[in-house]
C-alpha cells in the first residue's frame, strides 16, 4: 500500500471527538504514515502534545495562530519556548498573518509573528506560517527577518506563482491542500505545477477542506490521498513518486525517523 503523510492536521477539533481514537489507530489501514497535528494558541498546542504522547502515529506543533494575536504575551511566548523541547514537538506553528477575518488586528498580528519568527530562529525550529490575503506583508516580514536561513512550509499555499517562487527561494517547502482539488483552482494548479516535488509537502487542513470528491464532508487525514492523487496528474507522474517524495520532505523538515505500524503506545 502507498503510504502517505498528512502534514497539518487539527486531530484535536470537536470534530473528531466522537471517534478520535478508532480514526487514529486506522491510520495504517488508511494508508497514512503519520500526520502532523498543529497548535493554535496555548490550549490547542496542549491538546496536541497529548495526543502525540498517546500515539506513535502523531507528531505536533505548538503555535499561536493570528486569530489569536491580540492574546500573545510574553508568558505565552515562554511558554511555546518550553514545549518546543518535547521530543515530539516537531515545529513552531501556526504562526502568521490572515488578513481575511482579521479576528485580531493586523498590529498584533504583524507583532507576534515577528516575535515567533525570532524564537523559531533563536531554537533552530521549523515554522509552520498561515497566510490569508496579507501576501505583502508575510513577505516583507520574512525578508525582514531573515537573519538565517528560513526551515519550514507555507501551510495550504493558495496563493499566487510570485509569492510561491519568492517563498521557494526564501528556503520554504509549499504545502498543498484540499483546495488544489477545487474546480476554481485553476491558477493553484499552475503553482503546484511549478514547485519542485522536493520542495512540496501535502496536508489536509482537516476537518476543514475536504478535497474533491469529498467536498461537504468531514476532512480526514485518509483523504489526504486525493491531494496527492491531484499532484500525480498535474505532474502526470505515478503516485508512488508523489508518496515518496513527499514522504521524504516530511521526514526532513519535521525530523520525522520513522512511524509505528501500531497507531497507539
Amino acid at each position: 500500500m502507498i503510504a502517505l503523510i498528512d502534514t497539518h492536521a487539527h486531530l484535536d477539533a470537536e470534530q473528531f471527538d466522537a471517534d478520535r481514537d478508532i480514526l487514529i489507530r486506522n491510520f495504517p489501514e488508511a494508508g497514512i504514515h503519520c500526520v502532523v497535528t498543529i497548535g493554535e494558541d496555548l490550549e490547542s498546542s496542549q491538546r496536541a502534545m497529548r495526543l502525540a504522547e498517546i500515539y506513535d502515529t502523531v507528531f505536533c506543533t505548538v503555535g499561536f495562530h493570528p486569530h489569536y494575536a491580540d492574546k500573545f504575551n510574553e508568558n505565552a511566548r515562554e511558554k511555546l519556548k518550553e514545549w518546543l523541547s518535547v521530543p515530539k514537538v516537531r515545529a513552531l506553528g501556526e504562526i502568521g498573518l490572515d488578513y481575511h477575518y482579521e479576528y485580531s488586528s493586523r498590529a498584533a498580528q504583524k507583532n507576534t509573528f515577528r516575535s515567533l519568527l525570532h524564537l523559531a530562529q533563536e531554537l533552530n525550529k521549523p515554522v509552520v506560517i498561515h497566510n490569508r490575503k496579507s501576501d505583502a506583508d508575510l513577505l516583507s516580514i520574512l525578508n525582514e527577518e531573515n537573519h538565517r536561513p528560513y526551515k519550514g512550509v507555507i501551510h495550504c499555499f493558495d496563493s499566487g506563482l510570485s509569492l510561491a517562487k519568492a517563498c521557494l527561494d526564501l528556503g520554504f517547502y509549499i504545502s498543498f491542500s484540499g483546495i488544489l482539488t477545487f474546480k476554481k483552482s485553476q491558477e493553484l494548479r499552475e503553482v503546484a505545477q511549478y514547485v519542485p516535488l522536493d520542495r512540496m509537502l501535502i496536508e489536509t487542513d482537516s476537518p476543514y477542506l475536504a478535497p474533491v470528491p469529498r467536498r461537504g464532508q468531514r476532512n480526514e487525514p485518509a483523504f489526504v490521498r486525493h491531494v496527492a492523487e491531484k499532484i500525480a496528474e498535474i505532474k502526470a507522474l505515478p503516485l508512488e513518486t508523489v508518496a515518496l517524495a513527499t514522504c521524504k520532505n516530511a521526514y526532513d523538515l519535521y525530523e520525522i525517523e520513522n512511524c509505528s505500524s501500531d497507531s497507539r503506545k
